[in-house]
């Protein structure tokens, strides 16, 4: 029995690395777009003076600092937040490494802790964001102290993307948000598509039954990649009154 999870740990962390991340094949920057290079982690800011609140961004699956930078300026002008982000191991300008869960979140906890600690940042006025595939550094992330944990078309587990059935055991193997998020004491945010083909939104449903502080959730028609362009008001509204 112990040998059948060994191999069908070492199937799902295959599966993993070769369908849940994709990286670009050469990173989309330079050193001279980034801020920092912390402990092997690429980070980049985008500063606000006016205001003491901060963003951390955790990217989608396919992007990288400099995909994702418009992204992040934007957010970070309608916001007025300043807004940290960065690569996880294996992406851009970060530290080569394997494409695994255990990375993700060792590069998530690198980035937090920098943010705590080298910059001082207040957790009291720090909000967690992930989109995607970063809802499952952000979901993680949030057992450490901050203001709110805002998730963006987020998955359920790993698991359920490809396995849709109630089969709770499985979802330890590979992304459990479903897991984590009870530990999460934050109030928590979600905007999902209903059109979305590669994260059913009944993940969200199935989140939102789990956590307890609940904070109604923005439900949109849209799909995976397209909520902030064919929603853009809804979408803005509800990042700044979850934020404010």
């Amino acid at each position: 029995m112990i040998l059948y999870f060994i191999l069908l740990y070492i199937i799902i962390n295959y599966i993993i690395a070769t369908f849940a991340f994709n990286p670009p094949l050469i990173p989309t920057y330079t050193l001279e777009d980034i801020d920092y290079i912390y402990n092997g982690i690429a980070i980049k800011i985008i500063r606000k003076t006016l205001s003491s609140k901060v963003i951390l961004f955790n990217h989608n699956n396919a992007d990288d600092i400099g995909i994702c930078s418009n992204y992040c300026k934007w957010l970070s002008n309608f916001t007025n937040c300043t807004v940290i982000f960065y690569d996880y191991i294996g992406y851009g300008l970060s530290t080569k490494g394997a494409l695994t869960e255990y990375n993700l979140l060792k590069s998530a906890d690198i980035v937090y802790f920098f943010t705590t600690r080298v910059l001082n940042i207040d957790p009291n006025n720090l909000y967690i964001v992930g989109k995607s595939l970063g809802t499952v550094p952000a979901t993680y992330l949030s057992k450490y102290k901050n203001n709110g944990l805002l998730l963006i078309s987020p998955m359920l587990s790993g698991i359920r993307i490809y396995y849709d059935h109630n089969m709770p055991y499985l979802d330890n193997f590979c992304f459990p948000n479903n897991i984590r998020i009870r530990d999460v004491k934050s109030k928590i945010g979600i905007i999902h598509g209903t059109e979305d083909k590669l994260i059913n939104v009944k993940h969200t449903y199935e989140l939102l039954n789990i956590i307890e502080n609940k904070y109604k959730p923005l439900i949109i028609k849209a799909g995976h990649n397209n909520i902030e362009t064919t929603n853009t008001n809804e979408f803005i509204n509800y990042v700044k009154k979850f934020i404010d």
